[in-house]
């Protein structure tokens, strides 16, 4: 899944273009150059995808080419924060996704404070950009196909001035943004 997921991303010709690829499971990351085919050995698909990232680098290097990465954290990851004046659109979370797969990145975590939708609440994430259900889900998706895990970041106890400016909201306001 992770080779067809990045396949465009890295613009191999077509899918007959790419190199000939076998998986072996091992511990860490080594990728080999051996009759002109590459050999990845692997734990996890995160690895996996890194590995094609590196192939695609290396991908004039001659036969008996090895290099070998052993990462120095177990997990690696990013936060994006889609609150501030700026809800990422889908397909740029999921190039972004491609992009840090590639790099060996574990986890991405959505921080979002109003900006996803809640059916009973229309003024939820009004005016400020919102993801869907279904967006939630396509992301979630794409990440999975590439070895990542995808954390939901929603912040529930503060931060919620925008929300609490509409009227529907005054019956569960405490104080300010709470």
């Amino acid at each position: 899944r992770a080779f067809y997921a990045v396949n465009e991303f890295l613009q191999w010709e077509d899918v007959k273009g790419a190199p000939s690829i076998f998986v072996h499971y091992e511990n860490g990351l080594t990728i080999k150059k051996q009759e002109n085919s590459w050999h990845i050995y692997c734990d996890k698909l995160s690895r996996f995808t890194r590995a094609l990232g590196l192939i695609s680098e290396y991908r004039e290097e001659k036969d008996g080419f090895i290099l070998k990465e052993s990462p120095a954290f177990k997990e690696l990851g990013v936060m994006i924060d889609c609150s501030r004046n700026a809800v990422p659109r889908v397909h740029s979370i999921q190039k972004m996704l491609h992009l840090l797969a590639l790099m060996g990145y574990t986890y991405l975590q959505l921080y979002t404070e109003d900006t996803y939708k809640i059916e009973e609440y229309s003024y939820f994430g009004y005016f400020r950009g919102r993801y869907t259900k279904e967006e939630l889900r396509e992301i979630d998706i794409a990440a999975e196909a590439v070895g990542i895990e995808l954390i939901p970041c929603i912040q529930t106890l503060a931060h919620l001035k925008h929300v609490l400016k509409w009227a529907e909201f005054s019956n569960v306001q405490d104080i300010n943004d709470i």
